[in-house]
């Protein structure tokens, strides 16, 4: 990504900047103030009546993005979806009548699944089908391992971090994991991270997805979270911190792990109170409570955008692609970027000029949502409201 945006030509890069979204320091007031106050206007002049749940977490996605654009002017996300790629004059938008879902061709994408509420949704589905391919591939059996940390309010998320994926990269090192791997008939796992915030501050924790040779018992779950709980343990104390015998290793059998792929990327729909308070916070709730005026939340996201920043959410085991047959992994941002499919309509192709109007007025999501319908005449009627007539194709 560093790479297309160090090729943007000057003219490119000057029309992103010359439009009246300023560019702002870490923590800008008055620029999340106006992402507010546009969204409010465009409700007053088209509302959202009509829109089904999907649509309305795309506006809500990227009413996000345009917040951490705000707060991290210096990051990728604050160029995706906003910049026309090299070498393209229009931004195209398509519809996929299968999934009934507009996207956005010739636009440059982050692929941050951390930052950028937009890319993360997109990354989150090519992951769940891919976790869900894996084990249907997969003729033996499946178990969650859930590893976690102690941890309190003011602990910073950098700190823990460090610990609790150094504790678990020592916990799979050395003969008595190699002896945990035999023992179980391990063939690879999938290890995802997650972080949430909560009333106890910070929980960063992962989530390993262990493959194994054939299903195990009740008995042989409990045997595996007592031998993996001792060896995480005695590696978190070696660094200083302190993990629970009765909660920092959980092990659940292949119902859990269902559960979990189906629902992978939930936090993406960006929806809150789908969780319970106790669960804490993603960090994209936090986002949105910046765009309400939280200044602690925006210091909050502010702090987890630099503790993530060069970390992977989701990693294979060095192995187990190769073994379960599924190919070679796709990167985030090459699963970021929409991909043009065979009986996909084109509904709009809107010019450089055009499309300035509607990032000066935030109309990303609302524009995406009229589009999911499918019907090229109510977008040109809703695109003219604005003073944008599509060209020719």
């Amino acid at each position: 990504m560093s790479s297309i945006i160090a090729s943007l030509p000057h003219s490119v890069k000057k029309f992103d900047q010359a439009l009246p979204v300023k560019r702002t320091s870490v923590g800008d007031k008055s620029l999340l103030g106006n992402i507010t106050k546009s969204q409010s206007a465009q409700l007053a002049v088209h509302p959202f009546d009509g829109f089904d749940h999907a649509a309305l977490a795309r506006i809500d996605r990227y009413a996000l993005q345009a917040a951490a654009r705000a707060l991290l002017p210096g990051e990728r996300v604050s160029m995706c979806h906003r910049v026309i790629v090299p070498g393209r004059s229009s931004v195209d938008v398509w519809h996929n009548p299968e999934r009934r879902r507009a996207y956005y061709a010739n636009l440059v994408s982050c692929g941050s699944v951390w930052l950028c509420p937009v890319c993360a949704s997109k990354v989150a589905e090519r992951r769940r089908l891919e976790l869900g391919a894996l084990l249907h591939a997969h003729p033996g059996g499946s178990c969650m391992v859930t590893v976690t940390l102690q941890h309190r309010r003011g602990d910073s998320l950098a700190a823990l971090l460090a610990v609790l994926r150094e504790a678990w990269s020592r916990t799979k090192s050395g003969r008595r994991w190699q002896s945990i791997k035999e023992r179980f008939g391990v063939v690879g796992y999938v290890t995802a991270l997650e972080i949430s915030y909560g009333v106890n501050g910070w929980h960063p924790h992962l989530h390993v997805c262990v493959v194994t040779e054939a299903a195990l018992t009740d008995a042989d779950l409990g045997r595996l979270q007592v031998m993996v709980s001792e060896l995480y343990i005695e590696q978190v104390h070696k660094l200083g911190r302190y993990a629970s015998e009765y909660h920092a290793i959980m092990v659940t059998g292949p119902d859990e792990v269902g559960r979990y792929v189906s629902k992978w990327g939930a936090a993406s729909e960006l929806t809150s109170g789908i969780k319970k308070a106790s669960e804490g916070k993603h960090p994209f709730d936090l986002l949105r409570d910046s765009l309400a005026g939280d200044e602690t939340a925006r210091a909050l996201f502010c702090e987890y955008a630099a503790a993530v920043k060069g970390k992977r959410q989701l990693c294979f085991s060095r192995g187990l692609r190769a073994a379960l047959g599924l190919g070679p992994e796709v990167s985030d941002e090459a699963a970021s970027v929409d991909q043009v499919s065979e009986g996909d309509a084109l509904l709009a192709r809107i010019g450089a000029a055009g499309w300035g109007v509607i990032l000066a007025n935030n109309l990303r999501g609302q524009l995406a949502a009229v589009a999911s319908a499918g019907d090229a005449v109510r977008l040109a009627s809703w695109l003219a409201d604005y003073g944008i007539v599509s060209e020719p194709f």
